[in-house]
């Protein structure tokens, strides 16, 4: 923080005593409000509880209850939204307690508002609405969980991992990806940005989702994305890639499932084919690209190593001009993240 610690504290207790004078409280008061009690400052409720880890009148109170001079903050707004900072930090991708209400801060450090956050709903005003219920009857005590994978990295992971449970067959743990043949854009950077809109177009839905990785910096195997959907026990895991072929005239999406005999987890071969054809069907319906059909293979350890219901995407040819400019158009976006999520809408009713 820039200003000195002591004038922090004399500031802070002018405003807390004048807050305590013309609200007529004591530490001796039943009501709301702040006491100085045992050497500090703390904030106690009508119901006899006290503020923990939260903001309040602009203070930040520890996990002990106490307030903590150097921690001041307050709202700002501008052009793009609202945030919350306290000196020269604010929260991203996180939860924040400010005057009794919960408020979560999107990976910009703006507050998210009318949306469904980790389960959970946010109003106009940005405060977490317990119980809400939408026009759908979801509720905000959670929605079903999906995880999705941006597909590559700008980091590869080194070395080999067995293709599936117990194998003796080892493959490399990640590939590097296409790249447009137009727009110059790397496969992992597409899918990164699509798996962002996604999430966000699902949170809107009332689920619950998580992303194998949130960078394009990240390491991280397939093996090991496949288990980012089994620990949260998904209701589907969608793999987010595009194509790439030696002639430039391919096009068109399609899906990758295991199939039937898979000798690792054949038990979810009807979900996940189920999956891949709903994706797939309203994906090309949405986008209006060709489709190429499902695929059924057993040779990706992405699908091989996942126990929930999984299919990958296809999502059209970054090596056809035509194709590789519309995934990198931002319209043409919304519309294969809405075809995606409906397909998952269709496959959880």
């Amino acid at each position: 923080m820039k200003k000195s610690r002591w004038l922090s504290i004399l500031v802070a207790i002018v405003i807390i005593i004048s807050a305590l004078g013309s609200n007529k409280i004591n530490a001796n008061a039943a009501s709301e409000g702040w006491v100085n009690s045992g050497g500090g400052w703390w904030y106690r409720f009508s119901d006899g509880s006290y503020a923990k880890s939260e903001y309040i009148d602009g203070y930040w109170l520890n996990s002990a209850g106490w307030y903590e001079a150097q921690w001041t903050g307050g709202w700002k707004k501008n052009a793009t939204g609202w945030w919350f900072e306290s000196g020269s930090w604010y929260p991203e991708s996180s939860w924040l307690k400010v005057n009794k209400k919960w408020y979560h801060f999107d990976g910009r450090g703006y507050m998210d508002e009318n949306k469904w956050v980790d389960g959970y709903y946010v109003g106009s005003d940005g405060a977490w609405i317990p119980d809400y219920k939408g026009d759908s009857g979801s509720s905000s005590s959670g929605g079903k969980v999906i995880v999705i994978d941006p597909g590559h990295s700008g980091s590869i992971a080194s070395g080999t991992e067995p293709i599936g449970p117990g194998s003796s067959e080892y493959k490399a743990k990640d590939a590097g990806g296409t790249k447009g043949v137009s727009t110059g854009i790397p496969e992992y950077q597409l899918t990164m940005t699509i798996a962002n809109k996604l999430k966000t177009e699902l949170e809107s839905r009332g689920y619950t989702v998580k992303l194998t990785r949130y960078d394009n910096s990240t390491a991280i195997s397939c093996k090991e994305r496949a288990e980012v959907a089994n620990n949260a026990n998904a209701a589907a895991y969608i793999r987010l890639h595009a194509d790439g072929a030696t002639s430039s005239s391919a096009r068109g999406a399609s899906t990758i499932c295991i199939t039937s005999g898979n000798p690792y987890i054949s038990s979810m071969y009807s979900q996940s084919k189920s999956l891949s054809q709903t994706v797939l069907s309203e994906y090309t319906a949405a986008t209006g690209l060709n489709s190429r059909g499902v695929s059924e293979r057993d040779d990706l350890s992405g699908n091989n190593w996942s126990k929930v219901p999984t299919t990958l995407i296809e999502m059209g040819f970054m090596t056809n001009s035509t194709e590789d400019a519309l995934l990198n158009d931002s319209s043409f976006q919304n519309k294969m993240v809405t075809g995606i999520a409906n397909g998952i809408d269709k496959f959880l009713k």
